[in-house]
């Protein structure tokens, strides 16, 4: 199979003939049907048999590398009832993290002091994947300067909808990863 036909079928939606899907199964070492979506009920991370899962640490510069698009998340910060996670859209601006909220949420209401936010890729057809987690202090953009460039240089459209017109910086202290795979 061509790489040129591969990049077409990973860009656009494509119903690539019975030959070529079982030839790019082959090269991935999976199943047709696991590329066409069967177990897709199936938990994420069970793998397969064979290889032997390697697991590797990851330096804080390949964690920002990973994480540098911004992207999905869960952040986490403790309440008097215990900790809590939520997921998050997230964007990095200047070598920090940036999320919207609206106010009056939960997560407003915990905006100041520490947190962590923890962002994961798993690429299941391949049995491999990376975790990032950053560490570091939360802090409400009040400033307007500092709130004119957060809204500038921060793509964020939080899929919750409603007002969310809060924008939280998380300024990292410790970021640490772990990259996984079948060998």
């Amino acid at each position: 199979m061509s790489r040129r036909y591969l990049e077409y079928l990973e860009r656009y939606p494509a119903r690539p003939s019975a030959v070529a899907l079982r030839h790019l199964a082959a090269a991935l070492q999976t199943t047709p049907a696991a590329l066409l979506g069967a177990g897709m009920q199936v938990p994420p991370g069970r793998g397969r048999p064979g290889g032997a899962p390697v697991l590797d640490k990851l330096t804080p510069a390949e964690c920002r590398q990973l994480i540098a698009r911004g992207g999905i998340g869960r952040i986490a910060f403790s309440t008097a009832a215990g900790p809590v996670v939520f997921p998050v859209n997230f964007a990095v601006v200047a070598d920090t993290i940036v999320i919207r909220t609206g106010e009056g949420t939960m997560l407003e209401g915990h905006a100041d002091g520490p947190v962590a936010l923890e962002v994961d890729y798993l690429d299941e057809a391949l049995c491999q994947g990376w975790s990032v987690l950053v560490r570091g202090e939360a802090h409400r953009v009040t400033h307007p300067t500092e709130l004119w460039r957060v809204r500038e240089n921060a793509a964020l459209w939080p899929w919750a909808g409603g007002t969310r017109e809060v924008y939280l910086r998380i300024v990292p202290v410790k970021v640490t990863g772990r990259r996984i795979e079948t060998r």
